[in-house]
């Protein structure tokens, strides 16, 4: 959906929180998707969000 992702583990917050707070950084003509996943399927990602609970 967008040419970069990122994947980040949350804490007391809401997806429309992290939109707005994200949103400060972003340039006009970028796009911003936040989504909170409960369940995820990956092909050749050099990361998975099982790494965040090592991080």
């Amino acid at each position: 959906m967008l040419k970069s992702s990122w994947c980040l583990r949350r804490a007391d917050t809401t997806c429309a929180h992290l939109r707005e707070h994200f949103a400060r950084f972003v340039d006009g003509d970028d796009g911003l998707i936040v989504s909170q996943v409960s369940d995820w399927a990956a092909l050749q990602a050099l990361d998975t969000p099982n790494a965040l609970a090592s991080r």
